[in-house]
């Protein structure tokens, strides 16, 4: 029986957020790192966050509610991403234009990662050709939410604040099993 392929799904979205995948839509190379793990300290969020941005991907498979009868071959299912932007606002430099500057390329770079997983087959298959299953390679984008806006303490010595925004996506993962 085939299964969802979660180590294909999740590399192709860390592929699109870290511009290793090219093509219509493809982000430029270094503009985020999908390299941190969710539940991260934050001295660890700070020190990591000083040479580019980071992004944590989170992926959950809920039941669609309209699905094929089964018995069948085909199964579906949906699928939730929740991307979470992390940038460094750093205490030795942060004035109000640098500040508003952190918060717009925030905005700006989690734009362009909800236009990519948008594009038609962004998401079909990874950059080494391993298919995903998401149904058309897109994923719908749901809404970005602040959910942290730390300012720097006066004083600090090790990190920063941070600010972090949050990104919703749903969409459907289709896997067919051989029938004899």
């Amino acid at each position: 029986m085939a299964a969802v392929d979660d180590v294909a799904i999740r590399r192709a979205l860390r592929e699109v957020c870290e511009g290793t995948i090219a093509g219509v839509r493809a982000l430029t190379p270094g503009l985020l790192s999908a390299d941190i793990a969710g539940g991260a300290s934050d001295l660890t969020l700070s020190r990591r966050g000083v040479a580019v941005p980071r992004v944590d991907i989170a992926v959950a498979y809920p039941m669609l509610d309209e699905r094929p009868q089964q018995p069948s071959n085909i199964w579906m299912r949906g699928i939730e991403v929740t991307l979470t932007f992390t940038y460094l606002l750093e205490a030795q430099t942060l004035l109000a234009p640098e500040y508003q500057a952190i918060k717009s390329t925030a905005a700006q770079t989690s734009d362009l990662v909800a236009q990519a997983y948008a594009w038609p087959g962004k998401l079909t298959t990874t950059s080494a050709g391993v298919a995903t299953g998401i149904v058309s390679g897109v994923l719908m984008w749901q809404g970005t939410t602040i959910v942290r806006d730390d300012a720097p303490r006066s004083g600090e010595t090790e990190g920063g604040g941070l600010y972090q925004l949050e990104q919703q996506y749903t969409g459907v993962v289709l896997t067919a099993a051989a029938t004899t």
